[in-house]
């Protein structure tokens, strides 16, 4: 089973945890009202370090809505 482009490798990935563990914020019990909380927990130098691109806050809260 391989990719024939982008799209469907996204597809791949998102089924991998499907039936397996819920793949949202809101499915873990988070409120959405605690989302810019938990961004600004999240966006600390250790952290940021990690990451091959470079994110600033509003990316990490982007990214955080997108999986709500």
């Amino acid at each position: 089973m391989h990719a024939q482009n982008l799209s469907e490798l996204e597809k791949m990935i998102l089924q991998i945890p499907e039936g397996i563990i819920d793949f949202t914020l809101s499915k873990w019990g988070i409120k959405q009202t605690e989302i810019n909380d938990i961004t600004e927990r999240s966006f600390i130098k250790s952290r940021m370090a990690n990451n091959i691109i470079a994110l600033n806050s509003d990316d990490i809260l982007w990214v955080f809505k997108e999986i709500f």
